[in-house]
Formats: structure tokens, sequence, C-alpha cells
């Protein structure tokens, strides 16, 4: 096509200092890859981790590239390594560099801290990123895309949101190395959540929008089958990690989708639902349909922090009545928690190892309370002087940032190491003491090098195990 530019973006995940973690996949920006693909425009990702971060090996991947636009995609957590990363990046290239995900979105005045970014994406990124291609290519400019924010001019509102996520193209999820995606097999089949927690980004993202749309949006389910159906294709995973975080909310939908998985796909999957959403059908249907694990949100065992902090309005009768269907059915199950949070003591944590007790997960996960700049209770603990100034923690399991006048750090992080030895402790000591050693080496400076060998180590014994 005459006057038509071959174009190369990189997409940058940050994760520095996510020992914890590792490296996931990130949904967001698989999507983005496939976006910048229909605009003519080659998309490669890098992800910045500890190690390379340190050593600033990204400069020479992002060098060589010769990229005509640097996307990065931000949380409030890795923000102050992203400030750094960027400023590297703006010293070797001139290409425009943008950053998008929930801390541009929801805390867009950050964009003043730093030089280096050009400018923030507000809100879903799928279509901007389309017209800011476009305005590159053509020369005619694009920092006056819808949901832009630069430093000099406000963004026109936020960038415009598909309501009918059918329309999307797949995720790009082969822009990831296989091993993180077999260590890791996540997927997705809807957007946003109906319920307002004060420490979700969920219902911040519908106020920018005014609360218009559908608070969430499911794809059709053929298209969730089709793209589940791709994806066991293309990359062979054994099993799907269902990252919604509401995926049992519509029992139609989830009927008609499940029907079809276990005709067209048919390998086990684990996924979240509310502990409002199970029922005893709903625990048969995902039994039947080969999903192993259903993760529920616990996040406090005291009612009153859960109902007034984190405004999630549910007693704790009802989480042990779903958790005792969940067993009934067979599947395993496994909670959120935290600990660190405003107004919590000691005792009041206890009551969450308590629950958990009582219900009898397999698996637990607990995290450090981390405030989110744009939630309703990240903006609290801000306006409050919760925060320590120039605090920070790569991620939710690192260290509290927050100055509790009732629960000090070093008590946060005894909580958060000792949480899965005290919960199972009570039905099994050589489970407890297992998990108390991991918990261990994981608090160890280098232990994020572990992570790659553990991963191959626990995927040989579990196949082992079901040979």
């Amino acid at each position: 096509m005459p006057g038509y530019k071959e174009m190369k973006a990189v997409l940058i995940q940050p994760n520095v200092m996510m020992k914890d973690t590792g490296i996931q996949i990130n949904h967001g920006l698989a999507v983005l890859a496939s976006i910048l693909l229909q605009n003519g425009c080659d998309a490669d990702l890098n992800i910045i981790d500890t190690v390379s971060f340190n050593n600033k090996s990204y400069l020479k991947f992002i060098a060589a590239g010769n990229y005509d636009l640097v996307a990065v995609t931000a949380y409030s957590n890795q923000w102050e390594f992203i400030k750094q990363i960027a400023s590297g990046i703006r010293e070797i290239t001139a290409a425009p560099v943008i950053c998008g995900g929930p801390h541009a979105t929801l805390f867009p005045g950050a964009i003043c801290e730093t030089d280096a970014i050009d400018a923030f994406v507000i809100g879903e990124g799928e279509t901007a990123i389309g017209d800011i291609v476009r305005g590159i290519r053509s020369g005619n400019g694009w920092l006056n895309t819808q949901g832009i924010r630069s430093r000099n001019v406000a963004a026109r509102g936020a960038a415009q949101r598909t309501e009918d996520i059918d329309v999307l193209p797949f995720p790009d999820y082969e822009i990831y190395d296989r091993k993180i995606v077999h260590n890791y097999p996540g997927i997705f089949f809807s957007r946003g959540c109906p319920y307002n927690c004060s420490y979700c980004c969920n219902s911040a993202y519908r106020a920018i929008y005014g609360g218009q749309g559908k608070p969430i949006r499911f794809m059709s389910p053929p298209r969730a089958v089709a793209l589940a159906r791709r994806y066991k294709d293309t990359i062979g995973p054994d099993h799907f990690e269902v990252d919604d975080d509401t995926f049992t909310k519509n029992p139609k939908w989830l009927r008609e989708f499940l029907a079809e998985y276990r005709k067209d796909v048919n390998i086990p999957f684990n996924c979240n639902a509310r502990p409002e959403t199970i029922t005893p059908e709903v625990a048969r249907l995902l039994k039947e349909s080969g999903c192993m694990t259903v993760s529920i949100g616990i996040e406090s065992g005291d009612e009153n922090i859960r109902r007034q902090v984190l405004k999630r309005n549910m007693k704790n009768s009802f989480i042990e009545k779903s958790a005792e269907i969940i067993h009934r059915e067979g599947l395993k199950l496994s909670t959120f928690n935290m600990v660190g949070l405003p107004g919590e003591t000691w005792s009041s944590f206890y009551e969450t190892v308590r629950l958990n007790q009582r219900i009898k997960p397999d698996n637990v996960q607990i995290s450090i309370y981390y405030p989110f700049r744009g939630t309703e209770l990240g903006e609290s603990c801000y306006s409050g002087n919760l925060v320590e100034e120039h605090a920070n923690s790569g991620s939710y399991f690192g260290k509290s940032i927050l100055k509790l006048p009732g629960f000090p750090k070093w008590k946060i992080s005894a909580g958060q190491r000792l949480f899965k030895f005290l919960v199972f402790s009570k039905s099994s000591l050589l489970v407890s003491v297992r998990e108390l050693l991991k918990d261990i080496i994981k608090s160890l400076p280098l232990s994020y090098l572990l992570i790659p060998p553990y991963l191959k180590m626990k995927k040989y014994l579990a196949a082992k195990g079901g040979a």
C-alpha cells in the first residue's frame, strides 16, 4: 500500500520484586498485542523482572528493537520502578512512551511525576491504542486521542469502552514464553465485577465511565468456548486458570458455557467465585465440567472489618455454607485472605485464621493489603495519613506500607508468614510445617530464583502421581 508504514511496538510488563507470584500472563497486554497486529503493528513483549531491572538488560532489548511505540502497563505497587524504567528508555529512543493500566487510569495526575512518559491512557485501551498507531503512522499526531492524558492536557474523557467484547480479537497469549503460560495458563471470559469492594479497582473503573454500560460483560458462550479451544490447540496447557473475578455470577451463562466446554474443550480448570454465587447446582455443574478448585475471597474473618472497611457484605455463616457446598461436591477449596488492613489488630487478624480453620480449605493465599491509588480504601489511607512517605513494595506479598497504630509492621509480616502454618496446624501438622518452610524460603532475598525449578518439580511430581 503506497505510503503505508510498517510499525513495531513493545509492550512492557513490569514484574519487579514480585518474587512470591512469579511471572504470569497479563490479559490486557495479550489483547493489545492482537489489536496492534490488526492495525499493522507488530508487537513484542518485554517482561522486566528484578534481575533485568537491576542490570538494565531491558534497555538493550528495546534499543535493538527500533520500536515506533513503547507501551507500559502500570499497577500502583510498580509505579516507582516504572518511572526509573521510563527514564532509561527515554535516553535511548525518541519513540512515544505511553502508560496504561489501573494506576494510570485511577490516578492520572501521576504523569506529572515524570518527564519520561509522554501520556497516560485512561480506561480500557483497545480503541485508544489503535488510534494512537494510526496517528503516529499518518504523522498527524496522536495526543488528541480520546482517553489520552499528557502532562499539559487533561484527558478528553476515558478511552472508548467496548461493550460487546465478542468483537475484540482473541488475546495473543503466544507473545508469552510457553513455559510461563504452562506454569500458569490463565484465561478470562468476562470483564468487570458488579460488587463494590472498597479495595478493588472494578468499581472505580465503572465510575470513570459514569456508571454507563453493564458492570460485567461476558463473552457469549460460543465465543468463550472458541477462545478456550484455540488456546488449547495453539499452546497445549494441561488445565486452565480461569481468572474472571465473578465466573459463577450468571448461572444461565455458566450452564450454557459449561455444556459446550465439556463437549469441545474438556480439560480441567480452576476458577474464582464469590461465596454468594455458590449453590448446589453451580457446584455440581463445575464438578461435572472438570473444575478442580474453587477459590473464594474471605479477605478478613472479622465481619466488621469485612463489612465496614472492605465493603464486602457477607456473614461468616454464609462463607461457611458456601465452603460446605464446595467440599460436599468433591471440589477443592482455596481462599483469598489479607492482613494489614486499616483498623485491624492481631486479634481481628486471628479471626481470619479461625474462619479458615473452620472451613478447612485445601489451599490459602495471604497477601498484605496495599493501598491502590484511586480505589475508595486506598485514597482513604492516603488522606488519613496512614501511608508511609516514599514507601514502596513491589507486590502485595512484600511488605506493608501503612502506619497502623494497633498493628505494627513486624506483626503484619509475622501474620503473613505464619498464616498457613496456623490455618493447617489444626488439621495436619505435616502440612502446616511444610507450608511454614515454604514461606520461610520465600522470605529469603534471592528466593525468586527458586521459582522456576520449584514449578518444574511440582509439575513433574503431579504427573508422576497421575501416572
